[in-house]
């Protein structure tokens, strides 16, 4: 079987961002289907998804400067575990704040931030990682 080559921007030991990504999927499958189990969720939602993101935040930013390839992929599930509850957690928060006659106009908003998000953190990120460390690893 003939042996691939590194290309420059990954080593053989570097994880591939599709596996990545499959690990991300997976991790959010079973959180999410865990956090079903919860009953009080929605009731302190609100400092799980706080707290939550906290974390996450920690964990990604620690995983940008670790030149430890090899656990990448354990943390890339935890941070899965975390973020799991965040959509449908916030969408049960802000639904029992409002009359159901919004919730269509609710739902809207919610959606837009999350595609604007999604839409406009890609680009930002590279930008910023553009000139730093794990871009050029």
């Amino acid at each position: 079987m003939p042996r691939r080559a590194a290309t420059p921007n990954r080593t053989p030991s570097t994880p591939r961002p599709s596996a990545l990504i499959s690990v991300y999927a997976v991790a959010l499958i079973v959180g999410r289907l865990a956090a079903s189990q919860v009953p009080a969720l929605t009731e302190y939602g609100n400092w799980y998804v706080g707290g939550a993101s906290l974390v996450t935040a920690l964990l990604i930013a620690w995983m940008t400067r670790t030149r430890h390839a090899a656990v990448h992929g354990r943390w890339v599930f935890v941070v899965g575990l975390l973020t799991a509850p965040f959509f449908p957690t916030i969408v049960g928060i802000t639904f029992a704040k409002y009359q159901p006659e919004v919730y269509g106009s609710v739902f809207g908003i919610i959606f837009a931030g999350a595609l604007l998000g999604g839409a406009t953190v890609p680009r930002r990120s590279g930008t910023w990682h553009a000139d730093r460390a794990f871009r050029r690893a």
